[in-house]
């Protein structure tokens, strides 16, 4: 029986097929066109997932939601970007595209240094992955991307409900696939985000990637469902995933800062992403220097933002060397 309930993929059709927006094979009249927008549910027909050369990322990644006062340029070898920060509608022609047509015009709108490499982060709510998906116009986004400069991205974590036909999961999933193909098309390494509740899809995501020797990118949330939900599970499947490929895979874990020690026993190669650095900075606290297991900040609002900003990812790198340090490996 598969997580959520029910024994195949209909089991949890609403059986309204004129009032819902699924993908269902009982809307009869949408689900032949669903079908031809992601050209079948067979994972054979996603382009290559990977370029001739392969970015090397750090253990930590800042995400930055903006430039946020600052007046130097940020000095940090990588940063993440939100994809609704990178592309955007036209207030005139309200043409969805890529904000910027060149790297040295993303790096100077965001305030970072010239050697700055950026990660498109493809991670969000999903108003913005679905106009993504919708405006994309089969590479021209993707084209606009790779002309400014975006050195990695992570594939749209499309959304997998519990309360929804399995069709909608195999839909969304590869779409996913179809993204990150794009991406690689445009010399952009792609990041593989692993669309995945049951240990079924897991199996699945074996499968492909048995397929697809070439891939070690691949992308985990740790976000989703708060404290309740058991993200250490996901660290455990991925490390299964490993075994059961017989390599070793790169886990970008957004949001996975507290897992750190358990991504460090478990995973051979991983890197966190994601705000909270910059978020603590942009409401005026300061990463105090003590404590290993808790992050602790304090109020300062008379440090300059540029300065504040660089103390607490600096500081920030250091506590997760220090999780890391600390951790034993699962042999």
């Amino acid at each position: 029986m598969r997580r959520g309930g029910g024994w195949d993929c209909l089991d949890l059709c609403c059986e309204a097929p004129k009032t819902c927006d699924r993908v269902c094979p009982r809307r009869r009249s949408e689900f032949p066109w669903d079908m031809m927008d992601v050209r079948g549910f067979s994972p054979s027909n996603v382009g290559a997932l990977t370029t001739d050369s392969q970015p090397s990322l750090p253990r930590y990644i800042p995400v930055l939601q903006g430039k946020t006062r600052r007046t130097r340029p940020l000095s940090t070898p990588w940063a993440a970007l939100p994809l609704n920060l990178v592309c955007t509608q036209t207030r005139r022609r309200r043409q969805y595209r890529c904000k910027f047509t060149s790297k040295g015009d993303l790096l100077g709108h965001f305030s970072l240094g010239l050697n700055t490499r950026v990660l498109l982060l493809c991670i969000g709510k999903d108003r913005h992955l679905e106009r993504y998906w919708k405006e994309k116009s089969a590479g021209r986004i993707p084209r606009q991307l790779a002309s400014a400069g975006i050195d990695a991205a992570i594939s749209p974590n499309f959304s997998f409900f519990l309360d929804e036909p399995l069709t909608q999961h195999i839909y969304n999933r590869k779409r996913s696939w179809l993204c990150a193909a794009e991406f690689a098309e445009q010399n952009i390494p792609p990041i593989v985000y692993l669309h995945a509740l049951s240990g079924g899809d897991w199996k699945l995501l074996g499968d492909f990637l048995r397929e697809r020797s070439d891939v070690q990118l691949v992308c985990k949330e740790f976000q989703t469902g708060g404290v309740r939900a058991d993200h250490r599970k996901k660290i455990r499947y991925v490390a299964e995933l490993e075994q059961y490929l017989g390599r070793s895979l790169h886990l970008v874990a957004v949001g996975g800062a507290r897992f750190v020690p358990e991504l460090e026993k478990r995973l051979t190669s991983w890197t966190v992403v994601d705000s909270t650095p910059y978020m603590r900075t942009i409401k005026g606290r300061r990463r105090a220097r003590p404590g290993t297991k808790r992050l602790n900040w304090t109020p300062d609002p008379d440090t300059p933002i540029d300065d504040l900003i660089a103390h607490n990812i600096g500081e920030y790198r250091r506590w997760i060397q220090r999780l890391r340090s600390r951790a034993t490996k699962v042999a």
